[in-house]
């Protein structure tokens, strides 16, 4: 029996029409965001311009990529991510809930012994958890869908498994991704073959994240 992990048969162009559209809107909406991040500089809530409006700018990228795949991929958002007529596994979902939870605290418990480092008060603080929970899976998730959906989408024409096709593309996925993230901080703040180390650490997890997707058919995990 066929195991289906992509809503149809689109094409590479089909694909990327629906990468062109969702950036195009996503971008369109975020410009905002943009301008304040250039224009203020004073700190929000303990928080650099950069960083709060940047986090904000992942709300209209992320719906402006989901509307693309809803009207020009001709997909919903649920088959996009767990296949045709697939659904979420309870438990593996109650494993992931429970190790962003604990992880989640640990950084909490961690970050609360130096907020003084960043001049902010208990209270901004809350902010600050309330904030990052409200939009830091908008980012995440924007990233998901364009890295390791659009491409595994049509990578893998519908059939779930390995294929060499499948495999490369994911690869090339993996590069695309540790790319976009050449302009991090983390990353220009190196130099010379520890510029390379950086890029691999984005490479590598998103090569592993490519290859969930494959084995699991949906992307979830």
């Amino acid at each position: 029996m066929k195991k289906y992990i992509a809503p149809n048969e689109c094409s590479l162009g089909r694909w990327i029409a629906v990468l062109a559209v969702g950036l195009l809107i996503g971008f369109a909406l975020s410009a905002p965001f943009s301008f304040c991040i250039k224009t203020q500089t004073t700190p929000i809530m303990g928080l650099a311009p950069a960083e709060f409006y940047g986090l904000l700018s992942f709300i209209p990228l992320f719906w402006g990529m989901v509307l693309a795949i809803k009207v020009v991929g001709k997909t919903s958002l649920k088959d996009f991510v767990l296949g045709v007529g697939g659904t979420a596994n309870k438990k593996d979902c109650l494993i992931l809930a429970v190790l962003f939870v604990v992880g989640f605290v640990l950084c909490a418990l961690m970050s609360a012994g130096n907020i003084h480092l960043r001049g902010v008060n208990p209270g901004q603080f809350a902010f600050l958890i309330l904030f990052v929970l409200l939009t830091s899976w908008m980012q995440t998730s924007w990233e998901e869908l364009i890295f390791r959906g659009i491409v595994g989408r049509w990578a893998c024409k519908n059939l779930l498994g390995f294929t060499a096709k499948a495999v490369i593309a994911g690869v090339v996925s993996s590069l695309l991704f540790a790319l976009s993230h050449c302009t991090n901080p983390e990353v220009t703040s190196q130099s010379g073959v520890r510029v390379v180390l950086a890029i691999v650490t984005y490479a590598i997890p998103g090569l592993v994240c490519f290859l969930a997707n494959l084995h699991f058919g949906n992307l979830l995990p």
